[in-house]
């Protein structure tokens, strides 16, 4: 079976298989959301959402009477590995 591929004006379709081929404005890559403009504001926005929900309930089992030693253990074996993760690319 041989395939076309044909673009026009952003839109592609694949001629034998009849089925169409969408564009993206953004790629995950080994967890990084990359944008079609090479930016990773994306990523950086939804990093520091799971960053804060992560702290928050810290906090709240901190107020509950974990001691300070194991709240931050926790911080640094899942909250600083979050905020670090690809961090020198």
């Amino acid at each position: 079976m041989k395939c076309v591929l044909t673009c026009l004006f952003g839109a592609c379709t694949v001629s034998g298989l009849g089925q169409g081929i969408g564009t993206t404005v953004s790629l995950k890559i080994l967890g990084v959301t990359i944008s079609n403009k090479l930016s990773v504001s994306e990523h950086v926005q939804q990093t520091l959402s799971r960053c804060a929900q992560s702290f928050h309930a810290l906090g709240i089992i901190g107020n509950h009477g974990m001691e300070v030693n194991v709240l931050q253990l926790v911080f640094k074996s899942v909250l600083f590995g979050k905020m670090t993760y690809a961090v020198s690319a």
